[in-house]
């Protein structure tokens, strides 16, 4: 064999090689969830984030529903599993999306005291007998999942609520207009942004 084709065949293996190596690093960052599933004026959505916040929020929202039973709220979640597995994701990529709005909000609007109010207010969250054994006893969570699933967001949204108030405002409306201005891209393809909210594609 010429010193050419030595070189080409040594050439060649190593492009596999790279190519094998490149592919499983690529493996390894999916079954992990670490890619980004969506980004919302820039801020990463990812797919580990995701999939903990739709089995956390449907275990809550589902146990809620079986323990409260009619007088429990139907939520957009909800509605979505009745209607198949892509409009579930959907839902809660919508909610996380939403979070993520909160999250910019509050960074802007409160500032560098936000992280300290949203911990004073997840503290009386967390103080409350009634839901201090309700995560695992009830909802099948473990509290660290319960807190950052369902109380972490809530206390968001209050924090942001009680700022708007001082301008005449409240956060579902701020949110309305928010939605409309975000720069959202979805980069999973069962999902799509419509300028308002995530929907099945």
């Amino acid at each position: 064999m010429s010193r050419r084709s030595k070189r080409s065949s040594t050439g060649a293996r190593t492009a596999l090689i790279a190519a094998a190596v490149a592919i499983s690093a690529a493996l390894a960052v999916i079954a992990f969830g670490a890619y980004p599933i969506a980004t919302v004026n820039g801020q990463v959505i990812w797919t580990a984030s995701f999939r903990s916040y739709l089995s956390s929020a449907v275990s809550y929202q589902q146990a809620s529903r079986e323990t409260y039973g009619a007088s429990a709220t139907s939520t957009p979640l909800l509605t979505a599993l009745e209607q198949g597995e892509t409009s579930l994701g959907a839902a809660a990529l919508d909610d996380l999306v939403e979070q993520a709005l909160v999250e910019q909000g509050l960074e802007r609007l409160v500032g560098e005291n936000a992280p300290r109010l949203v911990a004073a207010k997840l503290s009386t969250y967390r103080d409350k007998p009634e839901l201090a054994g309700a995560s695992r006893a009830l909802f099948q969570l473990d509290p660290e999942s319960f807190s950052s699933a369902i109380l972490a967001p809530q206390a968001s949204r209050e924090v942001l609520n009680g700022r708007l108030f001082i301008d005449n405002d409240n956060v579902d409306e701020w949110l309305t207009h928010r939605r409309r201005e975000a720069q959202v891209r979805v980069w999973f393809s069962p999902y799509a942004w419509n300028g308002e909210a995530v929907q099945p594609n």
